[in-house]
């Protein structure tokens, strides 16, 4: 109950962390701990994908010596990490803690990495429920005739109102300049596939056509992120 958090920001204002940055935040921890004496026993590790970098294995071992554990994502690709090894989850260090996620049936999500030798444990990961209460909006669905899709909110949406939405949907294609959207869509809906720009290009774009709301559906098996 009286744990505390320190907050390290690594990532930069292009939203990727490159590995020089989470090795600079992870000798801040060990600095905190070795010099100053703040009692640091772990840190959170959700990040990963790039390669086996040396320079970052030595400063998780470095934070090892001093009695930090690493809790790391053991990725979201699907993939056995003991035929293809995720970073830095996959390191052969003792003070890294490899978690794959559960989703609410208590088994594998379908996304999440796993591996009999390279991942430790399993947690909850998928349909978490948050802090933001019930009825505020954040709940998305989208209805076309007799059928319902259930969506997930990105983080930093808008809330919709009670009444929700009812226009009509333009199909604007992957959203990847401004003619890939209709005139029509100013006041309406902008219906987008995923793929080769980012939601935000997709849905700036969106905005600048005049939509009052985006949906950025799949177009390949299984969940997305954003």
């Amino acid at each position: 109950w009286n744990v505390r958090i320190t907050a390290l920001k690594g990532m930069r204002p292009d939203k990727y962390l490159y590995d020089s940055d989470s090795i600079e935040a992870i000798e801040y921890a060990v600095l905190m701990k070795r010099d100053y004496g703040v009692n640091l026993v772990a840190i959170n590790a959700s990040f990963g994908g790039g390669g086996n970098n040396s320079l970052q294995e030595d400063a998780i071992a470095a934070a090892g010596s001093q009695g930090i554990a690493l809790v790391c994502a053991a990725g979201n690709d699907g993939a056995d990490n003991d035929a293809t090894p995720f970073y830095p989850a996959s390191y052969d260090l003792p003070n890294i803690i490899a978690v794959a996620a559960t989703d609410s049936s208590d088994q594998l999500a379908s996304f999440s990495n796993y591996g009999a030798q390279g991942v430790d444990l399993a947690a909850p990961g998928a349909g978490i429920l948050s802090t933001v209460p019930a009825g505020m909006g954040m709940e998305s669905w989208l209805k076309s005739g007799a059928d319902v899709f259930a969506a997930f909110p990105l983080e930093f949406s808008g809330l919709t109102s009670a009444a929700g939405l009812n226009r009509p949907v333009y199909d604007c294609g992957r959203g990847l300049a401004a003619d890939s959207f209709p005139a029509g869509v100013s006041g309406n809906i902008a219906l987008i596939e995923r793929g080769d720009n980012t939601f935000k290009e997709k849905t700036v774009l969106a905005q600048h056509a005049g939509a009052v709301d985006v949906v950025i559906y799949n177009d390949e098996p299984g969940n997305f992120l954003g």
